[in-house]
């Protein structure tokens, strides 16, 4: 029981957790008491936020179910997306994008009547993501405003059956493009 004046009736403790990368063997800090509030300060490894797994070479391991998602299949063609503008969108999973008139290293690019801009070097640095979303990151595109380079998102998810495969863009941003890319189950 608490018998502060002001305080709850009952005794109550509040725990604040702090990211310290390297504290992997820690103890809590006791701050004190105020009204029947116990306080304690923890720096600790645990609190820090857990980067998605990434992979390699077009693939990565479910840290959950230690399956490895492999969508190297996927590489090496250009697939085209279409924005609800009507612009053209081409990349390619995992490598470069083929199409001669899109800039040399890129993995997407949107298709203008002269040129591509280029919307993302490409990577197969596949992440794994909280829900088992895999997700790929084209960064360092074309110059999109001060200091910023264009980039793309793509994730990829599993269509039902008799769903139509391949990328839709779902999101345009001023310098980003969100791509769902759709894969039937084999």
């Amino acid at each position: 029981m608490c018998h502060a004046p002001r305080g709850p009736v009952h005794v109550s403790t509040t725990i604040t957790f702090h990211c310290d990368p390297n504290a992997l063997e820690s103890q809590p800090e006791y701050l004190g008491e105020f009204e029947c509030d116990h306080a304690l300060f923890w720096r600790t490894a645990a609190a820090c936020a857990l980067r998605p797994p990434s992979g390699f070479n077009c693939s990565v391991l479910s840290p959950y179910t230690k399956f490895r998602f492999d969508l190297s299949e996927l590489a090496g063609q250009d697939h085209i997306a279409v924005d609800e503008f009507g612009h053209h969108m081409v990349l390619s999973v995992c490598s470069n994008v083929s199409d001669l008139s899109c800039p040399r290293g890129v993995g997407a690019c949107q298709m203008n009547p002269t040129n591509g801009l280029s919307l993302g070097k490409s990577s197969s640095a596949l992440q794994y993501l909280p829900g088992g979303t895999l997700e790929l990151r084209y960064k360092g595109g074309d110059p999109c405003g001060i200091g910023r380079t264009r980039e793309t998102v793509i994730e990829f998810f599993c269509g039902a059956e008799g769903s139509i495969e391949g990328p839709r863009v779902v999101e345009e941003m001023e310098v980003s493009l969100g791509v769902a890319f759709f894969q039937k189950k084999k």
